[in-house]
């Protein structure tokens, strides 16, 4: 389910899901991968992500280890 909301400013924040996300345990800093709709991303294990928790409801900071594919949606913001 896509959300999306247009602040009065023209800020657009909606969130996009994880096409593929992969762990690759052979590299030395950008050990995952994930694909949304329009992009393609290499993240270290720590990086915050802003994402929705589709099953708590709620907008989260959480590290790219701790994203699970069928619960969370990446969270981003864009312009109208």
């Amino acid at each position: 389910m896509k959300l999306k909301t247009i602040l009065p400013d023209g800020r657009v924040f909606e969130t996009q899901p994880f096409i593929s996300l992969k762990y690759k345990s052979e590299e030395m800093v950008y050990k995952f991968e994930f694909e949304t709709i329009d992009r393609h991303i290499k993240s270290s294990e720590r990086h915050l992500w802003a994402v929705w928790d589709k099953v708590n409801k709620t907008v989260d900071m959480i590290a790219m280890k701790e994203i699970k594919k069928e619960q969370h949606e990446l969270l981003i913001q864009s312009w109208k």
